[in-house]
């Protein structure tokens, strides 16, 4: 069954959705391993997959749910956990 992300247009690219997931902190970095997919948030692995596909299922599920919290409570957060993102790039390996 193919997938379906019907509610992409509300986080914009899988790049945007990662962006706004760094926004609260997560420092997200993903790349290809082996015959797989890691997602890295600092030092430890949050995710591990064989295919694209579910990688990009995976982020847009971490996207989907920081884009419903609302910009108040996200820089109360981001002022309570003393995120910094200025440095934060984000980058998927095509």
């Amino acid at each position: 069954m193919a997938q379906e992300f019907n509610w992409l247009a509300r986080i914009g690219t899988l790049d945007d959705g990662v962006a706004l997931v760094n926004h609260l902190g997560w420092n997200l970095q993903i790349g290809q391993v082996d015959s797989g997919w890691v997602v890295q948030s600092g030092e430890s692995v949050i995710y591990r997959g064989e295919s694209r596909a579910d990688l990009d299922a995976f982020l847009y599920g971490m996207a989907l749910a920081c884009s419903v919290i609302p910009s108040a409570m996200t820089e109360m957060l981001r002022e309570e956990f003393s995120v910094d993102t200025t440095d934060i790039a984000v980058e998927i390996a095509k």
